[in-house]
């Protein structure tokens, strides 16, 4: 036991001289689709109605105010004839009969839905050019299994979607590099498990905002090989942490390590006046500074090692 302690005295004295802020990190390679380049520049034309039209490939639909409705109408009798359109934005709210017009256009390459009214997806796979797709909170949508046909596409962002319980249908999305799948911010949704994203093998992006698993298990991530950035909530046990961190670098999850630290502005120590509090990884986290929390920190850190060493263990003992 006096050995024990002793290890954690030393690794104690050598967290308390760990600058608890970072401010240094790159968030570029986190953005989603939309927010990168080349596409946060592209120029899209604003279009009120549909007789502003002239032959831009890229399309904003604005509808709001009084006359919205009667707006909307006019994008759903006209847009399937306005077969030049490659890009869509479609208006807040949009209504099922407007999806369903959107998805008769030829062209279609990508198509952004933010918060809408619609209640069936089945007409996106008739979408054969679609490579990138983004639909927005609807707790309208009964089912995401249409969007297993979508077998074409590269980028696919769904926000707090009530139906997805079960992810099934995406494990067949082989071509994505980019998949998003959020909750609302600071309320819990879960899904049944993350098994179905272990098929997935080209995602260099997978956002998983504030999504929990019934299952708990982070495991199908450790075989996706080309992740650059896996953003998860830390609402995992320590262990699956652990595990993970046997797979994918701090730089790709921030969370397969002991602890992260944030930017300066974020969790100034009030007690030493001079450090910063760090974040614990695994469920039930907590906000400690190396300095004057050095010995609970070190213990966190034991765990976490610990825990990652059994991981691995057991993975050579598998021969994996």
């Amino acid at each position: 036991m006096v050995k024990v302690d002793q290890e954690i005295q030393a690794l104690a004295a050598s967290l308390s001289r760990t600058v608890g802020a970072d401010d240094s990190r790159d968030f570029t390679h986190t953005r989603e689709f939309w927010a990168r380049e080349p596409q946060r520049s592209l120029s899209w034309a604003m279009l009120a109605t549909p007789d502003e039209y002239q032959g831009e490939e890229r399309v904003r639909v604005a509808a709001s105010g009084a006359t919205a409705r009667q707006v909307v109408d006019r994008w759903t009798a006209q847009l399937p004839a306005l077969k030049g359109i490659r890009w869509l934005e479609l208006p807040s709210m949009a209504s099922q009969p407007l999806l369903e017009a959107a998805c008769m256009l030829p062209a279609l390459e990508a198509l952004r839905i933010p918060a809408n009214a619609i209640t069936d997806l089945k007409a996106l796979e008739s979408c054969k050019s679609l490579r990138y797709l983004q639909i927005g909170t609807s707790s309208s949508i009964a089912s995401i299994e249409p969007l297993a046909k979508l077998t074409g596409l590269n980028w696919l962002q769904l926000d707090n979607l009530k139906c997805a319980r079960n992810l099934d249908p995406l494990g067949s999305l082989v071509g994505l590099i980019g998949l998003g799948f959020t909750g609302a911010e600071f309320k819990g949704f879960t899904v049944d498990s993350f098994q179905p994203l272990r098929y997935l093998q080209n995602l260099e992006w997978l956002h998983l905002g504030a999504v929990h698993a019934v299952d708990m298990s982070l495991e199908p991530f450790a075989a996706l090989r080309k992740l650059e950035f896996l953003g998860l909530g830390n609402y995992f046990p320590l262990a699956e942490f652990a595990h993970l961190s046997l797979h994918l670098d701090a730089s790709v999850c921030e969370w397969a390590q002991p602890f992260v630290r944030l930017h300066s502005s974020v969790l100034p120590c009030r007690r030493c006046n001079e450090n910063w509090k760090v974040i614990t990884s695994g469920r039930g986290g907590r906000a400690l500074c190396p300095t004057c929390d050095s010995v609970k920190l070190a213990r966190h850190v034991a765990r976490f090692n610990a825990a990652r060493g059994a991981a691995a263990a057991s993975a050579f003992s598998h021969g994996q």
